[in-house]
């Protein structure tokens, strides 16, 4: 039998542990989304959205995104 010993951070360890009950929870119950549909409202808000950052109207750099979030290093 082998052993692997890993490093994480308490935010990952938090968001693996969240990640792996959700997926338990859809296997168990079921997607609850699944058969719901796309209100028409929202598609043509997403629709707009991507043509928008397409066009490059409204949108930043991933550059920028990183350093906005505190992640550029």
């Amino acid at each position: 039998m082998s052993s692997t010993a890993i490093s994480v951070t308490a935010e990952e360890l938090r968001i693996l542990v969240e990640n792996l009950v959700e997926e338990k929870l859809i296997s168990l119950f079921g997607d609850p989304e699944e058969g719901l549909e796309i209100r028409k409202e929202l598609k043509e808000r997403f629709l707009k959205q991507r043509n928008q950052m397409r066009d490059g109207v409204n949108s930043i750099s991933f550059d920028e995104a990183m350093a906005k979030l505190g992640l550029d290093e």
